[in-house]
């Protein structure tokens, strides 16, 4: 919840006369006011911040991108939404892969396979709340960049060429007043949205009264004394040569001008001037509001001439405050946006206890945290540990959108260089970032007329499965048997009791992976009735009820039947589902690859469907493989015993004697004749879902579990030598995903999309000698999600080098259980 603090600034008081007396009055009445009304919409619209820490910024297709969510709201680790999303979209914004995963305190983590087929360009990983989508400004987005693996093309470059330059000015406060001394700051910048630096002169006619400096990324500011009735026109130099005459904001006769000097250490100095004044004072106040909930007024008597008040910092949070003047009819005067930093963030440093750059060498590192207190945080970090080669440092990190970027209407260019020190250069560049850009979360005249906004997304805190029974009367009395069949073979079954309308909401299903749900009618007999079920879906996988969730199991109300068919069916227009971007149609197999996180991708392979194709249930899938594959023969004497030779396209004949290599016992528990292997080529090499494992799994293995196989010849990447001289024989197993375009998601049965399911980080160990036979062209070295610090503050970490790294670059990011972020990013 939202805390109201209302501080009264010492001011000299004079007798007061009764119409000054009733504007004070009128003041009070409308301080009250505005502060009950913020208060009120931080209670009801609550801003939800989610930020990703991705491992890299620059991929190859077919890699993975591995990722830690943060959340907050009101400042702190976010207790809102329990469900998060996250998402990679193309530069078009059609979703090409969506994860939906469970939120916590400590966040959420996950991975995106990115397809094979991707073409090279930019795209987008975003992520987001339900609630979050009601002002789609929230959601997080970060510019990732893809490169097919097939293409040798670089980033672009980002100029193009006939660039335009663009100007904009922002007088201080809002107006340029005539009369007062002004400030101006602006900022430039190309079609790119590039800063570009500028020079120039604002002119009065023929003279010169003030010079344009661009002062850091094409911002900069001048002060100006303007008169009413006067146009002031910006002569503006820009880097091609060319000179722009734009004219700066009109003067505007009346108003109240607002300067701020927030370089002060524990104090913001404000200078008010009304230069218009006719009176011998006039009663104002101020409203100061931050996006965590804090709201403070300020009663103000001024006067003629310049008036200088002083607010202490430490009475704020640290992040951006939002100071707007008032006058006595509560009509927004001038406003002025400021960045409050109390240097109440988490230290980090990195000590490199052992860096070396050789291929597969070891590397230690000790990670230390403490707060401003010189203590130990509650703190969760996540690290990443990547080939300096390939990417960059992030534009934006936690800590700069958290405080800065996720609170600002229009691009902010490079915001994390503003958090990387606390220098006075720095705070002055932030200040022109505050000048230049606007607030975004809400308008005054929103506020002030109580006009409440719609609400079309729910807070979600549970995963629902919601249907009707169609044609249902009351009288009917059926009931719902349903059960939830989920990826991982585990069943559920229950019944529930629909309300008045047949509507059935059932809540709290946390298994990873998608879950068949079937569903029958029974009458109060017990008996199956000849009812048709239908199951209401989302576009973002789950139903959006009520936030207030606490009775989720029977839905009672016509309200709350309405609520759930207007999210689960009618808003199509905002829902998001994937789309698939490529130029054709997959085929069925493709389309199966596609549903399986492939760890391995032959450069070349044969590849077999087993679930679209007839494949004879009696065969293992060694016997399926008798000549089907050219180059590739199998032997076998009885079905459990084979010989491989391979005569690729390299024209080796892989041949010579055979001998026995072992027995092998069928189903029937019998020895069978002994297993046989070329004597100079051995046997291919064997994996079940990216696993590694022996023949006589393989021949154990039914042809009706198979999903698809695929035989890599030789040279094989990711097998031991490069796959020998017999390759690798790779086999996918069926799961729920398989027999997905064949359910129906109307009737009595539907396919309900659960959480992700999310992979580990593999760990790659060189100590064993053998283990360092193959290539590795790793590009993220280390990665993990969740590591926190011992009693010392200290994390210690270790990891391999890949063949190729020269140099590495570690990112640590993390939050604490008060919100305060921590950020690091170092080069070696």
């Amino acid at each position: 919840m939202s805390a109201r603090l209302i501080f009264i600034l010492p001011v000299l008081l004079m007798p007061l006369l009764s119409v000054a007396q009733s504007k004070k009055s009128a003041v009070d009445a409308g301080e009250k006011r505005i502060e009950d009304a913020l208060e009120q919409y931080y209670k009801q619209y609550p801003q939800e911040k989610v930020f990703l820490h991705t491992d890299q910024n620059v991929y190859l297709s077919g890699q993975t991108i591995w990722y830690k969510a943060y959340a907050q709201a009101y400042g702190k680790p976010s207790q809102l939404s329990k469900i998060l999303y996250v998402r990679l979209a193309d530069d078009k914004g059609q979703v090409i892969v969506q994860n939906k995963l469970p939120l916590n305190k400590d966040g959420a983590h996950g991975n995106i396979k990115i397809p094979d087929s991707l073409h090279t360009g930019w795209y987008h990983i975003q992520g987001f709340t339900s609630w979050m989508l009601n002002d789609k400004k929230d959601v997080y987005s970060a510019d990732i960049y893809i490169q097919n693996h097939h293409d040798t093309q670089i980033v672009p470059a980002t100029l193009a060429t006939n660039q335009k330059y663009h100007i904009h000015f922002f007088p201080e406060g809002g107006e340029i007043i005539a009369g007062a001394l002004c400030n101006v700051a602006f900022k430039a910048y190309d079609d790119q949205g590039v800063p570009v630096s500028i020079s120039g002169s604002v002119m009065y006619g023929a003279l010169p009264v003030a010079h344009l400096i661009t002062v850091h990324d094409g911002m900069g500011s001048f002060m100006i004394g303007a008169d009413a009735q006067t146009e002031y026109i910006a002569e503006v130099h820009f880097p091609d040569g060319n000179i722009q005459r734009v004219p700066l904001p009109a003067v505007e006769k009346m108003g109240i001008n607002l300067r701020i000097a927030s370089s002060l250490n524990n104090e913001l100095e404000l200078r008010i001037t009304n230069p218009t004044l006719a009176e011998e004072k006039q009663e104002i106040f101020i409203v100061a509001a931050q996006s965590g909930g804090l709201c403070a007024a300020y009663p103000l008597t001024i006067r003629p001439g310049i008036n200088v008040f002083r607010l202490k910092k430490d009475d704020f949070s640290t992040g951006i405050l939002r100071l707007t003047v008032f006058d006595e009819n509560s009509m927004p005067l001038a406003e002025r946006l400021v960045f409050i930093n109390k240097y109440d963030h988490l230290n980090v440093s990195v000590a490199d206890d052992k860096i070396v750059f050789g291929a597969k060498s070891k590397n230690e590192l000790t990670i230390n945290l403490e707060n401003e207190k010189n203590k130990v945080p509650l703190t969760s970090v996540s690290i990443a540990i990547t080939d300096r080669s390939v990417g960059s440092e992030p534009d934006d990190n936690i800590s700069s959108y958290f405080l800065m970027s996720s609170e600002l209407s229009g691009h902010v260019y490079h915001p994390g260089y503003y958090f990387k020190n606390n220098s006075d250069s720095l705070q002055k560049q932030l200040d022109l970032v505050m000048l230049t850009n606007g607030w975004r979360r809400f308008k005054w005249d929103t506020i002030l007329k109580a006009n409440q906004q719609p609400v079309k997304y729910a807070v979600e805190n549970t995963q629902l499965i919601a249907g009707r029974i169609d044609n249902y009367h009351e009288s009917d009395r059926f009931k719902v048997k349903y059960m939830i069949a989920g990826s991982d073979s585990t069943k559920v079954m229950n019944l529930i009791e629909p309300d008045g309308k047949g509507y059935f909401v059932l809540s709290d299903y946390d298994k990873p992976g998608t879950a068949n749900v079937s569903a029958d009618v029974l009458n109060t007999k017990g008996r199956k009735q000849n009812a048709k079920v239908t199951f209401l879906s989302s576009g973002i996988d789950t139903v959006k009820l009520l936030a207030n969730n606490d009775q989720l199991n029977t839905i009672t109300t016509d309200v709350k039947k309405e609520l759930l068919l207007n999210s689960a069916i009618t808003n199509t227009g905002v829902l998001l589902k994937g789309v698939d971007i490529k130029a054709r149609k997959l085929t069925p197999i493709e389309e199966m690859m596609e549903r399986h996180h492939q760890r391995f991708t032959p450069d070349r392979a044969f590849t077999f469907d087993f679930v679209n194709e007839q494949v004879p249930s009696s065969l293992n899938v060694l016997n399926f493989l008798i000549g089907r594959v050219p180059g590739l023969q199998v032997y076998t004497l009885d079905g459990h015993s084979f010989r491989f030779e391979y005569r690729g396209t390299s024209d080796l004949l892989l041949s010579g004697a055979s001998k026995p290599i072992g027995n092998y016992k069928g189903n029937n528990g019998v020895a069978s004749a002994p297993i046989i292997q070329s004597a100079d080529a051995g046997l291919p090499f064997f994996y079940i879902d990216d696993v590694r494992v022996t023949m006589e799994d393989v021949v154990d293995l039914p042809t009706t579990d198979v999903a698809y196989m695929q035989y890599a010849p030789p040279p094989a990447w990711f097998a031991p030598m490069n796959g020998g001289f017999l390759g690798a024989i790779l086999i996918y197993t069926k799961n729920s995903d398989d027999e997905k375009s064949t359910r129906s998601t109307r009737g009595n049965k539907y396919t309900f999309n659960s959480y992700a399911v999310t992979r580990e980080f593999p760990v790659v160990d060189y100590s064993n000698p053998k283990s360092a036979d193959r290539p590795d062209y790793r590009t993220t070295l280390y990665w993990n999600h969740d590591l926190m610090p011992d009693k010392d503050g200290n994390i210690k970490i270790s990891f391999y080098n890949s063949d190729k790294a020269k140099g590495y670059r570690i990112i640590v990011q993390g939050m604490d259980a008060d919100g305060k972020t921590v950020y690091l990013a170092k080069e070696y």
